[in-house]
């Protein structure tokens, strides 16, 4: 989550997440079963899931607290 600035002194709040990877083949599951895009970076040859909307956020929120993490991120997660 990140807070923005507009040149109208209004603050937006933006969302960002995003998982790299070398293959596409789950990251095309977690698009379609959450939403937000694809995308493809050359320089590290890896795709990309990425979503900055509040209604893929709210799918993510959703799975995590229905299908908890197994390592310490399930801490993290929670804070």
């Amino acid at each position: 989550m990140k807070l923005v600035k507009r040149n109208n002194n209004k603050t937006e709040i933006g969302l960002n997440f995003q998982i790299d990877q070398k293959k596409n083949d789950i990251l095309l599951l977690i698009k379609n079963f959450l939403g937000g895009n694809i995308g493809y970076s050359k320089v590290q040859d890896t795709y990309n899931y990425g979503s900055n909307s509040f209604g893929s956020a709210k799918n993510v929120i959703n799975y995590f607290d229905s299908f908890h993490l197994l390592s310490t991120k399930h801490i993290n997660y929670l804070k």
